[in-house]
């Protein structure tokens, strides 16, 4: 005869089965939830601030439990934000003192201007914005910038007229303006009062906030990596259940079925459990500290009774290694193309259809549809606000530039110059230019074009006959090269007539 199993073995543990069945119709009977609250939550109704639809702390905790998620987060900020800077002029002829007016903004920060840009590029990649503290000289309202500095974002929110914004630390609370509002705002409680009115030590500085823009969230905007979320959870999830697996030696859940008639023996008062279930429980704890031993256990019976069976049923089913790997692999690509990430900078090394790896190529993918964009995008905000603005510097004949990322392949491109120049594509001294070298000025042949190794001028008439004495010299002295490293220093006449092709230099045809 069957019937309901008794109990169930879940992590050494025997659990009765009405446990399970008072959870599966009462799943969602919790008390009380147990996660961490957002600050603000208090701040959105009564200080007419915006709530963002995604939670800034959740989605900052989700770099924490994948690891292609955080690499692609730090891989980005760093390429957009932490190769450096250039100053450019944009002018035939800049102001000199512009330049350096600039590099002592962008060097006298409290951090390192990369570290800033890095921090703040950060943010965008794991929350879908940021904003940069901009200080003003004496804190005045009109004041030219004294140093930028870096606000976590997660700790930031918008207020409702977009030109403001408060911050939570803790227990403290501070405001910031919109740059360039024209309006004083109290950095203590966020009122608002005519530029200028309030003193410097209550007035708030200044936000620039940036946002990858969604059709969801016009406020906050969206991560890239809103569309891989599920695939960073379901990771999550395949990495617990391996810890769980292999914890208990791969032992899977077993259901416990005892039949027949017997003696299930009085509860004890202090852990609700049967002896029967007792014994069971114990042998599941010594099976798993001694894996593949023999378990045996007894069901006490009552007086004269017969045909009493246990029965062990897995619950789970065996773990299938490859569907484990290949869902990995699929989470991982995912991730990976949500950010648009070159894999080969995550640490995937890919191949192409015939075996071929194509790191190159998908370097300047990721370079010129990830990378330039957004550089582009944070170049002309600082531009914008610092660089022109009339708060600012004022400064026209110069541009802030971000360094990008180096894609080129050195051998490749030096090939390629080489080549071009010798059709009379380019000069000696546009090669050294396009390579980062300084050109050579104090010879003329530098600035000359030259096709086949021969340079093009006008007043220069080119006898073919010169041209072919001159190659078969070229290829005389060659050869004699070749064969005077095994002359004998005696072979005197051999010597002599190499010498001699060496001074050989043909007459122009007159």
């Amino acid at each position: 005869m069957s019937r309901t199993p008794e109990f169930f073995i879940v992590d050494d543990e025997a659990v009765e089965s009405s446990v399970f069945e008072q959870y599966s119709i009462k799943s969602e009977s919790i008390e009380e939830s147990q996660q961490i609250k957002d600050p603000f939550n208090d701040f959105y109704g009564n200080k007419g601030l915006i709530q963002p639809k995604l939670d800034p702390y959740k989605l900052a905790k989700l770099s924490k439990i994948n690891t292609y998620h955080r690499a692609s987060c730090r891989i980005k900020s760093n390429d957009i934000g932490g190769l450096g800077y250039n100053i450019k002029p944009v002018t035939d002829n800049p102001n000199e003192k512009n330049k350096i007016l600039l590099q002592e903004f962008f060097e006298g920060s409290d951090e390192i201007l990369e570290d800033i840009l890095r921090k703040n590029r950060r943010d965008i990649e794991e929350l879908g914005y940021c904003v940069l503290e901009v200080i003003r000289t004496g804190y005045a309202a009109k004041g030219i910038p004294k140093k930028i500095a870096h606000i976590p974002a997660k700790t930031v929110r918008i207020h409702q007229d977009e030109n403001k914004y408060c911050q939570i630390r803790g227990t403290k609370e501070r405001w910031f303006k919109r740059i360039g509002y024209e309006k004083d705002i109290d950095k203590e409680n966020g009122e608002e009062h005519p530029l200028g009115y309030l003193s410097t030590d209550k007035r708030a500085t200044e936000i620039i906030l940036s946002v990858k823009y969604s059709t969801d969230d016009e406020y906050y905007g969206e991560p890239d990596s809103v569309s891989a979320h599920n695939a960073i959870l379901g990771d999550k999830t395949r990495a617990e259940y391996n810890i769980s697996f292999f914890e208990n030696y791969g032992v899977p859940t077993y259901s416990v079925s005892v039949l027949g008639d017997f003696d299930p023996g009085e509860k004890d008062p202090k852990t609700g459990k049967t002896q029967i279930q007792k014994n069971i429980e114990n042998k599941f704890k010594s099976f798993k500290k001694n894996p593949h031993s023999v378990m045996i256990t007894t069901i006490p019976s009552r007086k004269g009774a017969k045909n009493v069976e246990i029965r062990f049923e897995k619950l789970s089913v065996e773990t299938k290694e490859a569907s484990f790997r290949m869902y990995r692999v699929d989470n991982r690509d995912e991730v990976l193309t949500s950010h648009g990430v070159d894999p080969n900078r995550a640490g995937v090394i890919t191949t192409g259809a015939l075996g071929g790896n194509v790191a190159g190529e998908t370097k300047k993918n990721y370079k010129e549809s990830v990378v330039i964009p957004q550089q582009r995008t944070l170049a002309a905000l600082i531009n914008k606000y610092i660089v022109r603005h009339e708060w600012g510097f004022k400064i026209f004949d110069y541009n802030f530039e971000l360094k990008t990322l180096d894609t080129d392949d050195l051998t490749q491109k030096i090939d390629n110059d080489c080549k071009l120049m010798d059709h009379a594509a380019l000069t000696p001294n546009e090669v050294r230019r396009r390579n980062g070298l300084e050109p050579v000025t104090d010879n003329p042949l530098m600035d000359m074009y030259y096709l086949n190794n021969i340079p093009l001028e006008e007043d220069r008439d080119v006898d073919p006959v010169i041209v072919n004495l001159e190659n078969l010299r070229d290829n005389i002295i060659q050869e004699v090269e070749n064969n005077a490293k095994t002359s004998t220093k005696s072979d005197w006449s051999f010597r002599s007539v190499y010498n001699g092709f060496k001074k050989f230099k043909p007459s122009k045809k007159v």
